[in-house]
């Protein structure tokens, strides 16, 4: 089963209406709702030891995004001192493609640009063109594959007819100042040398990997808490919200996807595609719910709150780092189930709480 730290967790999850008002287990809703220290025993979650790999960026690695970046900006130029088609060239074609000497649906097209070694077409065809020189028109044999996705053309034999019009090759830009100048401009950077490029580039890396080493640090603490603490069942509703929730992503995802929600299910959260619904229920309970009390009583035991100018803040932070073009107001009227967003905030101090007074040993 795929083990996602809380906050991953509840960042994915999507928003539910349901509020409470009396304190029947049906009623508690959310964190807010009840006492968690009633429901869990926690262990020390003070001073949990961890260790982790040292953060640390290669120079090869750096070397591989720029080479990224000059491959990016690489520049289609005409091929002016051969007219013999190789490997690697951007071949302008035009192609007819026969089955049994019939034209076939969708195997005619002309002035296309094909990048010989790409594998954009079937096994076989690239490597005919191979060696054609320009002007050339010739008959290419291959067979299409057994799982091609077109029942008259699955595993069958054709004949492509192809005419070579021209060779193009992608021109790499030289790194240099300049280029990293013109580099800066398009994508909003500061950097104005390969030096400063070079270094931004470290950062960047080093960054990406850091952020992936503190979700790490976040679910190991949060997993050692939970093995140090025993738990009760969480109130009905509470369980009802959280499954209600995660259903609610699952179908939409299902349906950007274009696939059934058991198979999000087994994805996303490790449970069976069969009765998915259900197994989403037995894992919010056992999995889901138990984080969330424990995170919960943590911050009644040390009296961390979440202020709504705290929940304006983060929010803000959000659209920022987006670069969203709307305001706080209309991102929580949107968004509607601010509570939900509440505990997010909440999950985030108590997390960092605990790696504040953790041991955390770098290897």
């Amino acid at each position: 089963m795929k083990k996602l730290s809380i906050v991953a967790l509840l960042i994915a999850l999507g928003v539910t209406t349901l509020f409470g008002c009396a304190k029947k287990e049906e009623d508690m809703v959310y964190l807010k709702d009840f006492d968690a220290t009633k429901y869990v025993e926690l262990g020390d979650y003070k001073g949990l030891t961890l260790d982790i790999d040292k953060v640390e960026v290669t120079d090869e690695e750096v070397e591989s995004y720029v080479q990224y970046y000059l491959s990016s900006n690489a520049q289609k130029v005409d091929v002016t001192d051969r007219d013999e088609a190789k490997d690697g060239d951007i071949a302008n074609i035009d192609y007819e493609g026969k089955k049994d000497g019939v034209a076939f649906e969708g195997g005619t097209a002309q002035g296309i640009d094909l990048t010989i070694g790409s594998g954009t077409f079937i096994p076989g065809f690239e490597d005919g063109v191979i060696g054609m020189k320009v002007g050339e028109t010739k008959d290419i044999d291959v067979t299409f594959p057994d799982n091609y996705g077109n029942e008259e053309l699955n595993g069958q034999p054709v004949v492509f007819t192809v005419t070579l019009n021209g060779l193009k090759e992608n021109q790499v830009p030289e790194l240099n100042d300049e280029f990293v100048k013109q580099l800066a401009t398009s994508i909003g950077a500061t950097y104005q040398t390969v030096d400063e490029f070079k270094q931004s580039l470290r950062e960047d890396i080093e960054a990406g990997y850091q952020s992936e080493q503190d979700a790490q640090v976040e679910q190991q603490l949060e997993e050692q808490l939970k093995s140090l603490s025993t738990f009760k069942d969480a109130p009905s509703g509470f369980v009802d919200r959280l499954v209600n929730s995660l259903l609610d992503t699952v179908t939409a995802a299902a349906n950007d996807y274009g696939v059934e929600p058991g198979v999000v299910a087994t994805y996303y959260y490790g449970v069976d595609a069969e009765n998915y619904e259900e197994n989403l229920r037995n894992y919010v309970k056992e999995e889901l719910a138990p984080q969330y009390l424990m995170i919960g009583a943590v911050a009644n035991k040390e009296g961390i709150k979440v202020t709504d100018d705290m929940v304006n803040e983060e929010i803000q932070k959000m659209l920022d780092s987006y670069g969203a073009d709307v305001t706080v107001d209309e991102y929580k009227e949107k968004l509607g189930d601010i509570e939900s967003f509440r505990e997010y905030v909440l999950i985030n101090k108590v997390v960092e709480l605990m790696k504040e007074n953790a041991v955390i040993n770098e290897k």
